[in-house]
């Protein structure tokens, strides 16, 4: 049985944009975990005594990574799974799917915000650690990474941000029971 109100929330063409780039994303999860099992497979394999002298830092990731790699593969297909369903549950105007996909969008916020600090942070150390460069090219080097992981960052925080913010407007919240 539908729980769709008399406003037809599935009607709004936002709310139909919102349920299908969660589906998609839904999908890709879980069909990327799949895909995941391959590498998988190659770093339990891996030999990590024999490492290079500068991936002996990488040493416990990679280990921790082997450890965990089908329970952080099954993790992602259930999300993907959970996603997909909660966005096609959307569609058919359920409340809850409306307040799952919404702190959906925020929590990818919080990752797109948290990742693109990493990544500056990265591309910093990144651009210090070369030799040879000089002063005004390595600063130069330093500010066009920081506005490119800006630019990249603001590309994956605005969908999510009017996302979550489209699923909070009153008559979209009002439109689902």
């Amino acid at each position: 049985m539908s729980a769709l109100a008399a406003g037809a929330p599935a009607g709004y063409v936002g709310v139909r944009v919102v349920a299908w780039t969660w589906i998609t994303t839904g999908s890709l999860l879980m069909g990327l975990a799949f895909v995941g099992t391959a590498p998988g497979a190659l770093l339990n394999r891996l030999d990590l005594t024999d490492l290079p002298a500068e991936l002996v830092p990488l040493r416990g990731l990679l280990g921790v990574l082997a450890d965990w790699w089908v329970v952080l593969l099954v993790a992602q297909f259930l999300v993907g799974f959970a996603v997909t369903f909660a966005a096609a549950r959307l569609l058919t105007g359920y409340a809850w799917a409306r307040r799952a996909i919404e702190w959906c969008s925020w929590l990818g916020v919080a990752q797109s915000v948290l990742f693109g600090v990493v990544l500056a942070t990265l591309w910093n150390d990144l651009v210090v650690s070369l030799e040879g460069i000089p002063g005004d090219q390595r600063d130069l080097a330093q500010a066009a990474g920081l506005v490119v992981t800006g630019a990249v960052t603001a590309l994956f925080v605005t969908p999510m941000a009017w996302m979550a913010c489209y699923l909070r407007l009153t008559r979209v919240r009002n439109s689902f029971r």
